[in-house]
């Protein structure tokens, strides 16, 4: 019988830890350890942990450098055959999910086990085998449902303390490396937070995924470099723009694609929020609004409403919409990163796919 450690790390979390510390303590499963590493909290997280705890959680809080140093601090006090991190805000999405990883992992003896996790942005991430495998191949695997078998970490090491929010990505890029043997099972069992640090630092996310790429002699494209530098922080630019001069505001410099933008039959909104409604408003003006399709995983934003249309489903359009341009309209920064690089992982070639930048109401 398998042992699981779950590692949660977090700082300042009186808001989110509740949700994640329940979702652990009251799994069917108990053959577990459960290790929560805080980095010093100044608000009331630790009341709420010692509140909470049933006494199977083992609490340690000190000081930290980071995340990676938070993460390699519970790697040192696991003692589990796998383990698992889930950092505070991400959740089991019912009390049978740990459980069903067991029969798994005690059925195999892969380094490395990857589940199906949920969040804002997706339904599930990843939708099949074959798109684990892919995430795999490119080290983007989940770490919020993603089991590492314990010996792993002397193999390989542990999280490199020199990235702030690309750790994971350069983990399982070594790991993919020395061949270390990875299934994917497409269940969900994880709803994970996307409102951390890298939601608000989308530079830093691009900056270190290069770093990392290089590090490991992957293949960096002029492309890469450039969306980088396209989506580094603009601070104190704020603008009224409700409409664009779409026509203007298309590949300034860039002629070909501009022209290539208006070949297509049908155009892909993705993104039904602010920066989408504005981009509708302006396409519409120049292209029948019945040949615009507008795509997002969330139907409850204010927004939805305002579109002359059925907002379609991220799998609808991955079925029937993926060879038509489309436009990523998104205003969270680390969110359209994601979608940008699914969308290149599912097969669109990258000169199918633009960006509305809203600060500068322009598409590149």
């Amino acid at each position: 019988m398998k042992t699981i450690s779950i590692v949660t790390i977090c700082y300042n979390a009186e808001d989110t830890i509740a949700v994640t510390m329940n979702s652990i303590l009251y799994q069917s499963y108990q053959n577990y350890e459960y290790i929560i590493i805080d980095g010093a909290s100044a608000d009331k997280t630790l009341e709420k942990i010692n509140c909470l705890n049933n006494g199977k959680a083992q609490v340690y809080s000190e000081p930290d450098r980071g995340i990676s140093d938070a993460f390699n601090k519970g790697i040192k006090k696991a003692t589990g055959d796998y383990i698992l991190f889930l950092n505070s805000g991400d959740y089991f999405l019912n009390a049978d999910c740990l459980g069903q990883v067991a029969d798994v992992l005690n059925n195999n003896s892969y380094d490395i086990v990857t589940f199906a996790v949920k969040s804002m942005y997706r339904e599930k991430f990843p939708d099949d085998v074959a798109e684990g495998q892919r995430l795999w191949e490119t080290s983007m695997v989940p770490h919020q449902g993603t089991f590492v078998k314990r010996s792993v970490f002397s193999q390989v090491g542990d999280f490199n303390e020199c990235f702030k929010v690309r750790m994971d990505y350069d983990f399982f890029s070594r790991c993919c490396r020395k061949g270390c043997s990875f299934l994917c099972v497409p269940s969900e069992i994880v709803y994970y937070d996307a409102n951390g640090i890298s939601s608000n630092n989308h530079y830093l996310f691009e900056r270190e995924g290069l770093v990392v790429r290089l590090l490991h002699n992957e293949n960096i494209e002029e492309n890469d470099v450039d969306l980088m530098m396209k989506l580094r922080n603009k601070n104190g630019k704020k603008h009224d723009l409700y409409r664009i001069d779409i026509k203007r505001k298309i590949c300034c410099k860039d002629s070909d694609k501009r022209d290539a933008f208006w070949k297509d039959e049908k155009y892909v909104i993705y993104g039904a929020g602010t920066s989408g409604f504005r981009l509708y408003n302006s396409l519409k003006q120049e292209i029948d609004s019945s040949n615009i399709i507008v795509c997002d995983t969330n139907k409850s934003g204010q927004f939805i409403k305002e579109f002359n249309q059925v907002v379609q489903s991220v799998r609808t359009i991955k079925e029937q919409y993926l060879h038509n341009l489309i436009i990523i309209a998104i205003q969270n920064k680390m969110a359209l990163c994601e979608v940008y690089s699914l969308l290149i992982e599912s097969g669109i070639k990258k000169e199918k796919v633009y960006i509305y930048d809203e600060e500068t109401a322009e598409i590149y």
